[in-house]
């Protein structure tokens, strides 16, 4: 049982030529493992959730007319420590209404650590809510 996944916000909230820039803060589930402590009178297996929350500044491009590339920066919360980490990503958005929408995403990143860097990968499957309509 080794299923890991995001969960996460953007606001977008400024436009710059045709990107848009924004904040994102998420939470990641990355494994599971067990950990076995012993001493000599008794021996103990702990179960680890490796996961984080994040916040990271992040610009949305348009490809042609339909798709999307995203960029994002900042920093992981691990229990106990913080990593930088980067995200990129691209979308296609399916409109349900002129203004609501259900982006597809394929995304990978990369989490800085001192010990062995992470580079997830994911599909996900969102809301979206265009204050302006659609494009």
């Amino acid at each position: 049982d080794q299923f890991a996944g995001p969960a996460y916000a953007q606001r977008f909230a400024l436009q710059v030529g045709a990107a848009q820039l924004g904040l994102e803060v998420g939470y990641d589930y990355f494994f599971y493992y067990d950990v076995r402590i012993t001493d000599p009178f008794f021996s103990v297996i702990r179960g680890r959730d490796v996961e984080a929350t994040h916040v990271h500044a992040v610009a949305r491009l348009p490809v042609g007319s339909r798709a999307f590339v995203e960029a994002g920066a900042g920093t992981y919360f691990f229990d106990g420590f913080t990593n930088l980490g980067a995200t990129l990503g691209v979308g296609l958005p399916i409109w349900l209404t002129s203004r609501l929408a259900e982006p597809i995403k394929l995304r990978t990143g990369l989490i800085l650590d001192e010990d062995a860097s992470r580079v997830p990968l994911s599909l996900t499957v969102g809301l979206s809510y265009r204050a302006g309509g659609a494009p």
